[in-house]
């Protein structure tokens, strides 16, 4: 987001939740927040990059996470910046970095991760964004959303492997910091916030060729949020943390498909504007982020149900 004209990101504990595993480690990414995971199918770990720095200034850094440790990838590729996507694409079998905010300016670029290094496409696509949502499906990418220089986008793209393709102009309304899961053949997406700073609590499902709204009572819905994580399980989506009303929450919610289900068991702490992903290998949810003042950046891990 995937975002953002952010200011609010924090982290304040609560009683540890059953679920959730605080790692331990000697070497982390710095404190930062708006950067991107994704779990890399073809090598197995996860793979971070960018992020707004609490020390100043945005990211260029490339990171692992591999049987529990944080490693530094020293190689050159994309500036660097926040509210990117960061996709697995099964086309072409590697991780997928799109658009940003740099250090003054958009990005429109498309680069590709193969484990060991970085390398440029030069393709046409969508126009220079951040915050949009981005999720693997059906052996593509698809991108939705995002704020431009003088708008916000509500348009629809895919990745095939090799090029960029427009595949719907109408759906969601406009808007920055959706996030999107898929769960049984769909895409689900939620959240977000317009260009008057209105939240949005709707869901949309994608169905490979259009969206539809799935209408839910609002009493029965996640809070209002562009600052939440979605995380695609083996069996689940998942609607982790966020933002109500100005104030991070650390609630939990799962669809069944038809509604979201609020969780009983709580995040551990309250967690905004950091990054999440799912280690298909472990089967653990994995997600980062800092409580604020401090240097060290925190990765908590939950196994999937």
């Amino acid at each position: 987001m995937k975002l953002h004209a952010i200011l609010i990101f924090s982290i304040s504990y609560m009683s540890l939740g059953p679920l959730w595993k605080k790692k331990d480690y000697s070497v982390s990414p710095g404190s930062r927040l708006v950067h991107e995971m994704e779990f890399d199918a073809k090598n197995k770990n996860i793979v971070l990059f960018g992020g707004r720095l609490f020390s100043g200034g945005k990211s260029s850094e490339t990171w692992i996470w591999e049987k529990d440790q944080w490693e530094e990838m020293t190689v050159e590729g994309p500036m660097a910046r926040d509210g990117h996507s960061l996709t697995f694409c099964e086309n072409g079998s590697n991780v997928v970095l799109f658009g940003g905010s740099g250090n003054g300016e958009l990005f429109n670029d498309t680069w590709i991760w193969n484990g060991r290094k970085w390398m440029s496409k030069d393709v046409s696509g969508p126009e220079k964004r951040w915050g949009h949502a981005a999720v693997s499906f059906d052996g593509k990418i698809l991108l939705f959303g995002g704020k431009g220089d003088d708008k916000f986008w509500g348009d629809t793209w895919e990745w095939n492997g090799s090029e960029w393709k427009q595949v719907s102009q109408t759906g969601p309304l406009p808007r920055y910091g959706p996030r999107m899961g898929t769960y049984k053949g769909k895409v689900i997406l939620y959240g977000g916030r317009d260009h008057s700073g209105n939240w949005f609590r709707d869901t949309w499902e994608w169905d490979g060729g259009s969206w539809r709204e799935l209408i839910q009572p609002e009493s029965e819905r996640p809070g209002t949020s562009a600052a939440h994580f979605m995380v695609t399980s083996d069996t689940d989506i998942l609607l982790i943390g966020g933002i109500l009303k100005g104030t991070s929450f650390p609630e939990t919610w799962s669809w069944n498909g038809e509604n979201w289900i609020r969780e009983e068991d709580k995040l551990p702490f309250q967690l905004d504007f950091g990054a999440s992903a799912y280690d298909k290998n472990r089967a653990e949810i994995i997600i980062t982020g800092n409580s604020g003042s401090a240097s060290k950046m925190e990765t908590w891990v939950r196994k999937s149900n």
